[in-house]
């Protein structure tokens, strides 16, 4: 069975060989996005917020699913053996977060 051309595009711009590697690491994306919205109603049970008033809670849960999925991504990909990769979405992601105050990373 051949590799769809997006998993070969992503494979060469990941710099990754094998499509075990590939599977993993869209695994471990799957799973952080999972875990960050779940984790997303208990946060926000104890900090006390509901959704009164809608504007400060939807900018509260753009501010934890922003932040939150950051650390999370570290920890799943850690577990799996895959930290550098990850680490560099994050550096990448936090460059892009502080780059409109003048911070270079």
């Amino acid at each position: 069975m051949a590799t769809p051309a997006w998993v070969e595009r992503l494979k060469k711009r990941w710099g990754l060989t094998s499509n075990w590697d590939f599977a993993v690491i869209f695994t471990v994306f799957a799973v952080t996005g999972t875990t960050t919205a779940f984790s997303k109603r208990y946060f926000f049970e104890w900090v006390g917020l509901d959704t009164d008033p809608l504007w400060l809670y939807i900018l509260c849960y753009i501010g934890y699913m922003l932040l939150a999925y950051q650390p999370i991504l570290l920890f799943f990909g850690t577990l799996v053996g895959k930290f550098t990769f990850f680490w560099g979405f994050v550096k990448r992601f936090i460059g892009w977060l502080l780059k409109p105050f003048g911070v270079k990373l």
